[in-house]
């Protein structure tokens, strides 16, 4: 393991990523990935014939045509739709929360009462979670209904925090209006053949090697504000969970692991994702087959959530209360001490990305990396 020029650890999306875009500047990338597969929580694969998204629903979103490009350099790109529901005591109702999901959970007199009072209140636009438990709306009560289950009741099974205390909640807006995407974005796509083909054709670089099935965290020797590998001082990239990498130096930050079960079945789910915040030990259920628009393609996947051990590295969701968004900038700062080493991704940075953003910031870091 001697002709390499710069180590990347963990072959998800960022890992993938940086690997590309280093190995086509010259540098010869030796990438360390602890499962047996590339790709990260985006990877699908075939079972029983089906295209399945392993580890729930991924989709390219975005607005940036360079990141776009860098895609469709390693994949056909499929236009898709996302859309979520939720199932509240077997009520199903449309996610995002917009005006048809009010009509979908009230009465008629209920829901045009609510509506309305939400436009006059807040015109034509997106809110987040906060914003209206904050406001004092005389049919605030109803409206708290509907938060307790969206929100509240999914934050406690989730991440096993209040939905105050957990930032990402107010990522997740309640529209005004009839719209249906969480995020408005130039590109909704999903690579024609699954993700796990795309990244595979990314890596697929003479200047790139991947090792499989090793923890590379182990070779990185930090002594002296210096960073070694083998002996080699070259530029690390971490993509992996920084309070680990860093041996629990300021103590463990907080994350949400997942188990999954798998079904092929015949019936559409009649959506990508369907969301149980109560009743059932899953949390959410997905359909692959619905996401590409394949019929007679169609399966689950079961998601069950639970806390991330110390020892597990399947890491899906960052816990960002403001402790340990503090606890993770103190990493942050330490990691900028160190010649060389670089931190990027959800589980490095303790942060939420989104594909798009998380390539953009990529090719962004790869410039700097001499």
């Amino acid at each position: 393991m001697e002709d390499f020029d710069a180590v990347v650890i963990g072959a998800g999306v960022a890992g993938c990523t940086m690997a590309r875009l280093l190995a086509e500047k010259g540098k010869r990338v030796l990438v360390f990935e602890k499962t047996k597969r590339i790709g990260g929580q985006a990877a699908d694969d075939y079972i029983d014939g089906r295209l399945t998204q392993l580890f729930g629903i991924h989709v390219l979103y975005g607005d940036s045509m360079e990141v776009k490009e860098f895609f469709e350099r390693f994949a056909e790109l499929q236009e898709c739709k996302m859309i979520s529901k939720c199932n509240i005591h077997g009520k199903v109702i449309d996610l995002p929360i917009n005006f048809k999901t009010f009509e979908q959970y009230f009465d008629k007199e209920t829901a045009d009462k609510i509506k309305k009072e939400l436009k006059t209140e807040f015109r034509d636009k997106k809110v987040s979670y906060s914003d209206i438990k904050n406001a004092g709306l005389e049919c605030q009560t109803e409206i708290d209904d509907l938060l307790h289950f969206v929100y509240e009741e999914y934050s406690d099974k989730q991440w096993q925090e209040d939905a105050k205390s957990v930032s990402v909640i107010d990522r997740v807006k309640i529209i005004i209006g009839y719209a249906e995407n969480y995020i408005d974005a130039t590109y909704y796509y999903v690579p024609k053949d699954g993700f796990t083909k795309m990244f595979q054709k990314m890596v697929d670089h003479e200047n790139i090697r991947i090792v499989l099935g090793e923890d590379g965290t182990k070779y990185v020797r930090t002594d002296d504000k210096k960073v070694s590998v083998f002996g080699k001082k070259v530029p690390v990239i971490n993509t992996t969970r920084i309070d680990k990498f860093f041996q629990y130096k300021y103590d463990s930050l907080k994350y949400r692991s997942l188990d999954f079960e798998y079904k092929n079945v015949e019936d559409s789910l009649g959506c990508c994702a369907m969301h149980f915040p109560v009743n059932y030990d899953y949390i959410r259920v997905s359909d692959t087959g619905f996401l590409y628009g394949r019929d007679n393609q169609h399966n689950r996947v079961y998601e069950y959530p639970k806390l991330l051990e110390r020892h597990d590295y399947k890491t899906y969701y960052t816990v960002s209360t403001s402790l340990y968004k503090e606890r993770a900038a103190t990493y942050g700062i330490w990691s900028l001490g160190y010649d060389r080493i670089y931190q990027i991704g959800r589980a490095a940075e303790y942060r939420h990305y989104t594909m798009f953003e998380l390539v953009e910031n990529c090719i962004k870091l790869a410039g700097e990396i001499k």
